[in-house]
């Protein structure tokens, strides 16, 4: 018998990163500075924004 499970989509059953980090979904942070989600991902990734952004998520908490 096939097991046709695998071909479907599954939910993730743990949380992300942002979440265990900041206690904020991407979207929640993307949210409360006024940006798009895919400008959150870019500035995680440049060393300068990332550490303005860390700052910024400190003053949101």
């Amino acid at each position: 018998m096939i097991n046709f499970n695998i071909f479907k989509s599954s939910k993730r059953k743990r949380t992300s990163k942002y979440i265990r980090q900041y206690g904020m979904t991407l979207k929640q942070i993307a949210g409360k500075l006024n940006v798009a989600i895919s400008t959150i991902h870019y500035w995680f990734k440049d060393p300068e924004k990332r550490e303005w952004l860390e700052k910024q998520l400190k003053g949101i908490k």
